[in-house]
């Protein structure tokens, strides 16, 4: 494009001078890179019986994509928005998650403090149960 509107070409004719290999390019990650040197330009001439008239110039758009690139620029600017808003939801969602998850966790906590607290008193009371009576002795007739 830089190349086209420099040298005011048309793009379409860049194109077909590449693939004719009129042109020395580079192809690089997707872009056409040209060599910076004016392309030779085909003259017109007109001929009017007995005198030859060169082709009244026209002038020629700069970029015949700037009409397209002001169609483009609000779907792509509508479409950077919808995917704004679904990462807001989606960042929104996780928040939620992670919120009763650490809810999970606190409940987890105090279950577990419940449970030791729990088998400490269980243990304790087996102590005090072993060591009230060391004499104590089980009577059992066979």
């Amino acid at each position: 494009m830089e190349y086209s509107a420099k040298y005011r070409v048309s793009i379409s004719t860049l194109r077909r001078r590449i693939k004719a290999g009129e042109s020395e390019y580079q192809f690089t990650e997707g872009k056409y890179l040209l060599r910076d040197v004016s392309l030779p330009v085909e003259p017109m001439v007109i001929s009017t019986g007995s005198e030859v008239v060169a082709p009244p110039t026209k002038a020629r758009p700069q970029n015949h994509l700037s009409s397209t690139n002001a169609e483009v620029e609000p779907t792509v600017e509508k479409l950077l928005s919808e995917i704004k808003k679904a990462y807001m939801q989606i960042l929104q969602e996780k928040e939620e998650q992670i919120l009763l998850l650490r809810s999970e966790v606190s409940d987890l906590k105090t279950l577990v403090g419940v449970l030791e607290e729990q088998n400490g008193q269980l243990k304790r009371k087996k102590e005090s149960v072993l060591t009230a009576d060391p004499k104590f002795e089980l009577d059992l007739e066979l």
